[in-house]
């Protein structure tokens, strides 16, 4: 059995934020079938030291877009934006997004929101990332890329 990994979470009193990663899935022999991805959810505080982690927004992420967050990261405004549906006649019916920026007290803030059926953005919620946490998340989305690829033995 293949232990899974950890998550992580940084909470605050009214939102949490977690990062949790999918390995890749491996056929026997060892060639994959399908890459893993790194999931970022945001939940909505709903009482002390409580979240609605059912009730989430979660993007799944590439190793590309962990790329783009990285760059976020370092201080570049990056926003990721999804359409489950785009391709489909469901395009558009969901939209979810990311955003990382410098805050207004330097510290970088990661947001998350959607919009379902073109209809007005709501936020899933905003957490400033302290400099322990900032470097906790680069280091975990840098060590994520080459796993998720199945770059690592």
């Amino acid at each position: 059995m293949t232990a899974r990994p950890s998550n992580f979470r940084i909470y605050r009193p009214k939102v949490a934020f977690e990062l949790s990663l999918l390995l890749p899935k491996a056929a026997d022999g060892g060639t994959y079938l399908e890459p893993g991805r790194l999931f970022a959810s945001m939940a909505a505080g709903v009482a002390r030291e409580k979240y609605n982690w059912a009730g989430a927004l979660r993007l799944c992420l590439t190793a590309g877009e962990l790329g783009e967050l990285l760059t976020g990261l370092d201080g570049a405004e990056v926003s990721i934006i999804h359409d489950p549906g785009a391709g489909t006649q469901a395009k558009g019916a969901v939209v979810k997004a990311m955003k990382v920026r410098r805050g207004d007290d330097g510290r970088m803030m990661v947001s998350m929101g959607s919009k379902a059926n073109g209809g007005p953005w709501a936020s899933a919620g905003t957490v400033g990332l302290s400099p322990s946490e900032l470097a906790t998340v680069r280091e975990l989305i840098r060590a994520a890329i080459p796993v998720l690829l199945g770059w690592v033995a």
